[in-house]
């Protein structure tokens, strides 16, 4: 049985259920405290059946133990999600002055510097306004601050990104904003701060790189492939890397701790002349994987990564032979033990599954071929790699980002070798960067090897069909895509005919599950508002038709729609026609004219300062929307026969507070994005849900 051969996994299975548990089961503390008794007893108990060897016994246990692990998962998340979620509302209402101190390094914006603080116990998201002195604050700084706290708000249009549960997932849900007038140095916290001091090991790093010529896309690249620090990369770079499905070498992972550990361990083979210089070389292999790690930024990948080699390491020092199933098991266990909310984060999903994939495909793939040169079985390995990692992380990937690069297999051949020399040679730039002459001749290389790696991702990620775009999986679809993915590897591995015909059915629901929601989504009438800040968005979709209608978006490439819009369009599987407020159009059941719309029989007036009320006044519309700011509200009353009024967030807020005050005294039904988030109905031949 599996959990026979794997142990650890007998743990990690129902802590991995409790911590999803924990996530998901809305209970007070006092349901906490209850659980956290019957855990004390089921360990009492379990103490207690230990010394009992029967059959039954052993069955008990074993029963004990896993509820045991259950109910730790869940109060481990439970605990840690709940200080985060259920704030004091004292805290929400004063705007005392507070002493916080900075926790997280500081990223400079167009018109602020954002980071993390810490005051009352809690974490607060903090914008400051840019001058001189905010361009100074670095972690572990003390700050005097002024400013009414506010919780993160949840998204306002419908599958749109989740920030508010992003942010709570690390530990934060309050947020606020600090002008320079608010605020003030106070002083440093003297204790020893891990984040301040990896940040300035960061900074003296890239500042090497920079005083050694490296600048531009050279240098944003060289920082973030061997420092972590994407913060400077332009948005347009990581697309490139992106859409070619090399994103992955932007981030510090695996893959770098492990050239790392490999370039360390070579350098320090005379240690392992005897026992205790043994001992000495995993005592500093140890310590840089971490020192590394840390200054990267510890993220998801590279503490799987670390914690991995740190098993290794440990067996090594053992003579124990380290399975590598275990080591992930164990690793995956250990972490979520420190921080079980990290199994909710995309990057940490996709390590441990490439991980998977490479350790259960790679091999199968790789007999598939045999070559008979050493670079043709080299290139050959790095072409099984990446599909195995492939295979693991694609269901995911597309219910995540919607989108497959693919030319993914061309551009990693190429780019993960030049990645790797990129890593040597880097790592060669910063050991020798007290001999200015050797380390301006490695920059220089350095330079080179970047420069070719960004022309050729550029020249994959231009070619025709590069990247399949607005593609959507639903939770059950991606699910049956990985029970797919399980069948067939146990089918070719095992020549197993019951999971072959599992592997069809499997197929043939996915089939089902995808045709049916292309169905409905063809065969379904709806329209919406979209709530977003200085702008004003509207969507119309009947039968395979959609039209946005907007004031900016003129494509899909548009920041705010793909910020905004995008995921629900994608979604929805829908391709829409952008119309500007002056285009006059007829498609499908969707007619606009002027300032007047008509849709499933619905009628709807965009109301502007240029339109002719007067025009209007007879015609009962069912939806007023309001697209200017500066009408007169008592005219549009009591002359435009409605039943709802609709305006989004470009209004501004104190004219909001007028309208509502005189739909309220009209007695007139009334919506308001940035109060009620975006407004969206269903229509159903002349039924309105």
């Amino acid at each position: 049985m599996l959990l026979d051969n794997f142990p650890i996994l007998k743990l990690l299975v129902p802590f991995v259920f409790g911590i999803f548990g924990g996530y998901f089961t809305p209970i007070n503390q006092n349901g906490a405290l209850l659980f956290l008794s019957l855990e004390f007893i089921l360990l009492i108990w379990i103490l207690l059946l230990r010394q009992k060897t029967s059959f039954l016994n052993q069955k008990v246990l074993f029963g004990a133990v896993m509820v045991f692990y259950f109910l730790a998962g869940f109060l481990f998340t439970f605990f840690r999600f709940y200080t985060t979620t259920s704030l004091n509302q004292t805290i929400l209402e004063d705007e005392k002055v507070r002493i916080a101190e900075v926790i997280d390094p500081i990223f400079e914006r167009e018109k602020t510097m954002k980071t993390i603080i810490k005051t009352d116990e809690n974490k607060v998201l903090i914008y400051i306004q840019k001058d001189s002195n905010a361009l100074k604050l670095q972690p572990g700084d003390l700050i005097l601050i002024q400013a009414k706290f506010k919780k993160i708000e949840a998204p306002k249009n419908p599958d749109s990104f989740d920030y508010q549960t992003y942010m709570q997932r690390k530990g934060i849900s309050l947020t606020t904003y600090v002008s320079n007038q608010n605020w003030s140095y106070y002083g440093r916290n003297q204790s020893f701060n891990l984040t301040y001091w990896a940040y300035k090991i960061q900074q003296r790093l890239s500042k090497i790189f920079r005083d050694h010529g490296l600048k531009g896309d050279e240098y944003q690249v060289a920082a973030a492939i061997l420092l972590g620090n994407d913060d400077t990369m332009e948005p347009e770079l990581k697309a490139v890397y992106s859409n070619a499905g090399v994103s992955h070498i932007l981030s510090v992972s695996g893959m770098h701790v492990g050239i790392i550990f490999m370039i360390l361990n070579y350098l320090l083979l005379p240690l392992d002349w005897n026992k205790k210089t043994r001992y000495l070389k995993t005592g500093i292999l140890f310590f840089s994987i971490w020192l590394y790690s840390a200054i990267t930024g510890l993220s998801p990948s590279v503490i799987r990564s670390a914690t991995m080699f740190s098993f290794v390491l440990i067996g090594a020092v053992l003579k124990r032979k380290t399975n590598i199933f275990q080591s992930l098991y164990a690793s995956l266990f250990i972490i979520l033990v420190f921080n079980p909310l990290l199994i909710f984060d995309v990057g940490f999903q996709l390590s441990y599954l490439a991980v998977f994939g490479i350790v259960i495909f790679q091999k199968p793939i790789g007999n598939l071929v045999h070559p008979k040169t050493r670079i043709g079985n080299y290139f050959w390995s790095l072409c099984s790699v990446s599909l195995a990692a492939q295979i693991s992380t694609f269901p995911i990937s597309i219910f995540y980002f919607h989108q497959f690069p693919n030319y993914f297999l061309l551009a990693n051949l190429f780019v993960i070798f030049l990645s790797f020399c990129i890593m040597i040679c880097g790592t060669a730039v910063l050991a020798v960067s007290f001999i200015p002459s050797l380390c301006d001749l490695l920059s220089k290389i350095l330079n080179l090897l970047i420069h070719w790696m960004n022309g050729i991702t550029t020249a994959i990620q231009e070619l025709p069909g590069a990247l399949s775009e607005n593609l959507s999986l639903s939770t059950l679809q991606m699910f049956l895509l990985y029970v797919l993915i399980i069948f067939l590897m146990i089918t070719f591995r095992y020549k197993n005919k019951k999971t072959l015909f599992a592997s069809l059915l499997t197929l043939m629901l996915f089939l089902i599950l995808l045709t049916f929601d292309s169905y409905k989504t063809f065969h379904q009438s709806q329209w919406m508002v979209f709530s977003i800040p200085k702008e004003n968005a509207l969507l119309f979709h009947d039968h395979g038709n959609t039209i946005l209608l907007s004031e900016t978006m003129v494509d899909q490439e548009n920041a705010t729609y793909r910020f905004s819009i995008h995921n629900f369009v994608t979604k929805n599987r829908m391709d829409p026609v952008f119309l500007s407020w002056n285009q006059d159009t007829l498609i499908g059941d969707f007619y606009k004219r002027g300032d007047l719309i008509l849709f499933k029989n619905k009628k709807i007036l965009l109301l502007t300062s240029s339109t002719n009320i007067a025009s209007y006044s007879r015609i009962p519309f069912d939806y007023v929307y309001l697209v200017d700011p500066k009408i007169n509200m008592v005219t549009i009353l009591n002359s435009v026969h409605c039943k709802k009024i609709i305006w989004g967030e470009k209004i501004p807020i104190y004219l909001e507070k007028r309208w509502i005050e005189c739909c309220k005294t009209n007695k007139i039904s009334y919506h308001s994005t940035r109060e009620k988030r975006a407004f969206h109905r269903t229509l159903t031949l002349n039924v309105e849900r």
